[in-house]
């Protein structure tokens, strides 16, 4: 049962219970320089499940830009993730797996990177998603004969390495004048690294050929998005892609099967003076207070932060301890952080509403919800829908990686058509590519320069 913290009492009566505590609340206006506090892994939790499945939960200080990619390794079997301008904060560099095909994770710094290798005990499959400053990692056992496609892809080295190759470049203006690049490759699960040089962004496609008709440089600067030109060339068996762009802006990457899509977005006034103050204050932006405690519950602490920021926050009944803290003249958020840290806490924000629990508590909740998340996607009833192309063929296209474990594919070259039957999300994604490509077909998707 949860225990919400709620402005129940006046502010007369909360300044007569710290005074009776021997706290005091100074509520200052000025403001500090503080060093830009670098990203780090804060926390790695596993989880094994009876059908074999191993969920690794990794926990930053801050989200990442762009997903790293994962590259599976045989003889012994492992998979890394390289972690760029992130350090290792766990204090450790070996992490034991209780059980399950898992064995153990190892993170090791150099310099500004930080990898993290998970030693298995077979071949396994693994998918990554990110939820704000969490990755889950999933992996999934491989049966030694198994040839099937599936919705999982993995990177693997082989003696004869087979090059990937870049299909087709697509650039549009999205909403609100983000500048979105979609690049179709005919393998999925291609590593791509993903740099920020100054007002350059740098895009390596490991392992990858680049067609002649995509070796030059686009000029979209026509398009009115931070983005000016786009610039491809072959070094190697690598495809390099240098994306230049103007004024203030962020950039996001994904993967997702055979497709890769960088976004860049411009940066409102509002936002940049945002990121300014997170630069100055390690990364918070709230205002700032001076708090001095004296043995305090943690739950009053909270509640008044909580009347401070104007922000519910409920606590779960396992919350629990005193504590003594002074801190002065710190941004409210960082002083939440404090206080979690102490006791072996974590948060989590939903709106206006911040939930507190012990970071395990925190943990089992999370991967329970992506179970029951899963086996929803497991059992949600299949359709079928029939596409008929109008400007290409069929057999054109590749939808690998966008079909489900239950889902099927059937094209019929004569008539021209692809019925495709999977749950309603997948055939979404589908319908929307189809629509896409079938009709900018013979279209002139990027103006060419010199």
């Amino acid at each position: 049962m949860k225990l919400p913290i709620t402005r129940r009492y006046s502010l007369r009566v909360i300044i007569a219970m710290l005074l009776i505590c021997f706290a005091t609340v100074i509520f200052a206006e000025s403001t500090v320089t503080a060093e830009t506090a670098q990203n780090s892994i804060r926390s790695i939790d596993i989880s094994t499940f009876r059908n074999g499945e191993v969920i690794a939960k990794v926990t930053l200080d801050q989200p990442l830009d762009a997903l790293p990619v994962g590259v599976a390794l045989d003889n012994p079997n492992r998979i890394y993730f390289d972690f760029y301008q992130v350090a290792n904060g766990l204090g450790k560099n070996v992490q034991e797996a209780a059980d399950g095909d898992l064995r153990s994770v190892n993170i090791v710094q150099v310099g500004d990177r930080t990898r993290l290798v998970l030693n298995l005990s077979r071949l396994m499959r693994h998918d990554i998603q990110a939820q704000e400053n969490i990755l889950l990692i999933k992996l999934v056992s491989v049966a030694e004969n198994q040839t099937a496609n599936t919705d999982i892809f993995f990177a693997e080295e082989t003696l004869s390495k087979q090059l990937n190759s870049l299909q087709d470049i697509d650039f549009r203006r999205g909403a609100k004048g983000v500048g979105r690049i979609e690049v179709d490759m005919t393998q999925a699960g291609t590593a791509v690294d993903v740099q920020q040089q100054g007002d350059d962004i740098f895009v390596e496609f490991v392992d990858a050929l680049l067609p002649g008709s995509l070796r030059r440089r686009f000029d979209v600067m026509d398009f009115a998005t931070p983005v000016h030109t786009i610039e491809t060339s072959q070094k190697g068996d690598n495809v390099r892609m240098i994306v230049k762009s103007k004024g203030r802006w962020e950039h996001s990457a994904r993967q997702s099967g055979t497709r890769f899509i960088l976004e860049v977005r411009a940066l409102t006034d509002d936002e940049e003076e945002l990121a300014r103050k997170k630069r100055a204050n390690g990364g918070y932006t709230g205002e700032r207070l001076s708090l001095n405690f004296q043995d305090v519950e943690v739950r009053a602490v909270l509640q008044v932060i909580a009347d401070f920021t104007n922000i519910n926050i409920i606590a779960s009944d396992s919350v629990a301890g005193n504590l003594t803290l002074r801190l002065k003249d710190v941004p409210w958020d960082q002083a939440l952080d404090i206080v979690l840290q102490s006791h072996g806490l974590d948060k989590r924000k939903t709106g206006n509403v911040i939930f507190v629990a012990p970071r395990k508590e925190m943990a089992d909740r999370e991967l329970l919800d992506l179970e029951a998340q899963l086996q929803i996607t497991e059992m949600e009833p299949l359709r079928t829908e029939i596409f008929h192309l109008n400007h290409r063929r069929v057999n054109s296209l590749s939808f690998e990686g966008m079909i489900s474990k239950r889902g099927t594919i059937n094209l019929d070259e004569i008539s021209n058509t692809v019925t495709i039957t999977d749950i309603p999300t997948r055939l979404s994604e589908i319908r929307k590519r189809i629509e896409r490509l079938d009709v900018l077909r013979g279209r002139c998707r990027l103006r060419r320069g010199l």
